[in-house]
């Protein structure tokens, strides 16, 4: 089969909160070891288009991989039910209503692609995707 990757590296994230005087780091992950850490990642898994067309099928962890401090999520020509690609979508299990969110990332350019790093909201408040936020 032939298989072609296209790579995310993500090399960290943090969430800090304001005080007086600047900011306080709340949540980190530099993405030390070798696996992704369960307490602070879970996966979405399924295809379906996600409400935009998306093309990927998302795996539960198998395109994504940890060393070096790198978080790499793979983007593979593979075909898993109605999708031709898999690749894996993370979402943090921690949530914040405020604060200072900075990610180090090397994402893919080229065309079809749409490599994100997205806050979504964790109630619909005010509508589905994308009226809430």
């Amino acid at each position: 089969m032939f298989e072609t990757h296209i790579i995310v590296l993500i090399l960290g994230l943090s969430v800090c909160w304001p005080v007086f005087g600047g900011w306080v780091e709340v949540w980190r992950d530099d993405f030390n070891g070798n696996s992704l850490n369960p307490s602070n990642w879970k996966f979405e898994t399924g295809g379906g288009g996600w409400g935009n067309n998306e093309l990927e099928y998302y795996t539960n962890g198998q395109n994504v991989q940890v060393a070096n401090g790198v978080l790499t999520i793979q983007v593979k020509v593979q075909n898993q039910g109605d999708n031709n690609f898999t690749s894996s979508r993370l979402n943090s299990l921690q949530a914040w209503t405020y604060g200072y969110f900075q990610a180090r990332a090397k994402l893919p350019n080229g065309y079809d692609l749409w490599p994100a790093i997205w806050l979504y909201p964790q109630t619909n408040t005010y509508g589905t995707w994308a009226a809430s936020g």
